[in-house]
């Protein structure tokens, strides 16, 4: 049972039931006394919850010296880096005469010769594809192609008829033959990895298989950390074959139950719902794109200068941005033209500006000096923008001035016409309202005022 009380009310006899084993030493103050300070109390930790479960150690800091001694054995180390850097430029020096050497001796790069005696390894998660991979795939192509499993060539025989064909030679390859043949295996590399694939039964199997390795990932981090998180997967169009799924760490999709009242079967076909509706295929289309670009352009401008307002103008960029705020945006994709994106008319050149945008590629920053500099010269030397004249310059306009009563007036200039308004307009399509009785025309005889009269009378009664 856990029996922890918060530190504030612990009693003054209850200090040693706190448990020490995850304390630690820490400086107290300016002086560099030494103090204590409780990292979790064990109850209430994650190992502690685990007594089964191994522990990763803890590193614990010593106690802080006092500040002279700090500064002083910082002067100390920082001539005692002084001078080993002074040795070590003496020792590169000599070094590299000898790598050079060495490099002509036996017929090899200096680059080679000095990650072989620093004992330096080019291994990387992913590696770069080398000269030899582009030869055997291609030679691959070009001999496996077409082949039933079980009759195609082996990596020993690739590398034969490599050795056999004078196309293939490294010796008499160009560079640009070289980086033709590197960019075929990174382009077929990046297919196998983002590819789609062929029909739903492989599309299917990947799903598993990738499911499988996210819910390993999701159970380690629960170990390690005690960390909850669920994820939900689901297909995006009718005619896919797979199935919505989730992944969770523990018990995580009770939340569901117990907040929303929905299980992960419900909560996981309303996903699937909105994924094959608009999810996922919603913000494919040309429209979709370019007020994506409008809205990301128009909110990091407003972010950068702290205004909500903000607008973004292109067609006097260079005076209304640059010149007034000293911003530019940096990573527009090249042959995009920079124009409002509802005017960019390609759906590749849409794509890219977005996907720019997205991934933060394209973003705003801040002019140099130098660039300011420049910009002002530009705008020196450049005409000022003359405006442009009305396109009823010369004439009458539409709108004039009230006529006062002045003799000097030329009675022949005709006045504006003036606007009907809509309400006018409607009026007079109206039919005509019919008369009342009691309405009587001006010209009629004083008889019949008197009969209407009479009317009024009745009806009064």
């Amino acid at each position: 049972m856990d029996t922890s009380i918060a530190p504030s009310t612990l009693p003054p006899d209850a200090a040693m039931d706190v448990d020490t084993a995850h304390q630690e030493l820490l400086p107290g103050g300016d002086g560099g006394d030494m103090g204590l300070r409780n990292h979790i109390p064990s109850s209430q930790s994650h190992a502690a919850r685990h007594p089964l479960q191994e522990i990763i150690p803890v590193s614990h800091f010593s106690a802080r010296p006092p500040r002279q001694v700090l500064k002083e054995r910082s002067i100390q180390s920082r001539q005692r880096a002084l001078r080993l850097q002074a040795d070590l430029d003496e020792l590169n020096k000599a070094r590299e005469a000898q790598i050079l050497e060495l490099a002509k001796k036996h017929n090899r790069k200096a680059l080679h010769i000095r990650c072989m005696a620093n004992n330096i390894k080019n291994v990387k998660r992913i590696r770069e594809p080398t000269l030899k991979n582009a030869l055997l795939y291609k030679k691959a192509r070009e001999v496996n192609e077409g082949l039933p499993t079980g009759s195609k060539s082996s990596l020993s025989e690739l590398r034969a008829a490599i050795a056999a064909d004078p196309t293939l030679q490294i010796s008499s390859m160009t560079e640009a033959r070289k980086t033709q043949l590197i960019n075929e295996v990174k382009a077929h590399r990046e297919l196998k990895w983002s590819g789609a694939r062929v029909n739903n039964c492989a599309a299917t199997q990947d799903y598993n298989h990738t499911m499988k390795r996210v819910q390993g990932e999701y159970d380690g981090l629960y170990s390690r950390t005690g960390i909850l998180g669920f994820g939900m997967f689901s297909r995006t169009h009718i005619n896919d074959g797979a199935v919505p799924a989730w992944v969770e760490s523990s018990k995580a999709l009770d939340f569901l139950k117990d907040e929303y009242n929905q299980g992960p079967l419900e909560f996981g076909r309303g996903f699937e719902l909105w994924a094959c509706s608009k999810g996922a295929n919603g913000g494919n289309r040309l429209s979709d794109l370019q007020r994506g670009c409008a809205k990301m352009i128009s909110e990091s401008l407003s972010r950068v200068l702290g205004r909500p307002n903000a607008r973004m103008s292109y067609g006097d960029y260079d005076t209304a941005i640059r010149q007034r705020h000293h911003i530019q945006l940096r990573g527009w994709p090249k042959g995009v033209p920079f124009k409002p994106p509802s005017q960019i008319a390609r759906f590749n050149d849409v794509r890219a500006l977005h996907n720019a945008l997205r991934l933060n590629e394209c973003v705003w920053v801040k002019m140099t000096r130098s660039e300011i500099d420049e910009l002002m010269e530009k705008a020196e030397q450049q005409l000022p923008k003359v405006r442009r004249k009305r396109k009823d310059a010369g004439g009458i306009h539409q709108r004039r001035a009230r006529v006062s009563n002045n003799e000097n007036i030329d009675p022949n200039i005709p006045t504006a016409v003036k606007k009907s308004t809509k309400q006018s307009r409607a009026k007079k399509q109206m039919p005509p309202a019919p008369r009342s009785r009691s309405v009587v025309d001006s010209d009629d005889d004083h008889e019949a005022t008197g009969h209407v009269t009479l009317q009024f009378n009745q009806l009064n009664l």
